[in-house]
């Protein structure tokens, strides 16, 4: 697998998680993929067309970390194309301003309950 690039990675899954209705599947693959290998945004432009191998030692140690990467983001996209929430995947989400730890034992804040919170905070 080596050989695919990091676009030809994020194409696939965002087909696989639109076949199984995931509301938006280039953004949830996107996550997956800069989580699995630990990329930034600037990263993965910066090097979206280059074979995977090319990632090392740019920004993974050695060939067993790539391979460990590619093994996070297959098993990363087997649970979200399960539908997991994505913050589970992730074990992490943004509300209100701040960073969570999310696992499967707490509900996952949405959009919405920031509006909620803010109306609360209103009336105060």
């Amino acid at each position: 697998m080596s050989s695919y690039t990091l676009r030809q990675l994020l194409e696939e899954a965002a087909i696989q998680l639109d076949e199984v209705k995931v509301p938006d599947p280039r953004y949830d693959a996107r996550a997956l993929l800069l989580s699995s290998f630990q990329l930034s945004a600037a990263q993965y432009l910066l090097y979206e067309g280059e074979a995977l191998d090319a990632l090392i030692p740019r920004i993974l140690p050695d060939r067993e970390a790539l391979h460990a990467a590619e093994a996070r983001f297959r098993s990363f996209l087997e649970r979200r194309c399960r539908r997991e929430p994505l913050q589970q995947i992730l074990g992490t989400t943004g509300f209100y301003g701040l960073d969570f730890v999310v696992t499967r034992d707490v509900l996952c804040p949405r959009a919405d309950t920031e509006t909620l919170v803010d109306a609360v905070l209103g009336n105060l």
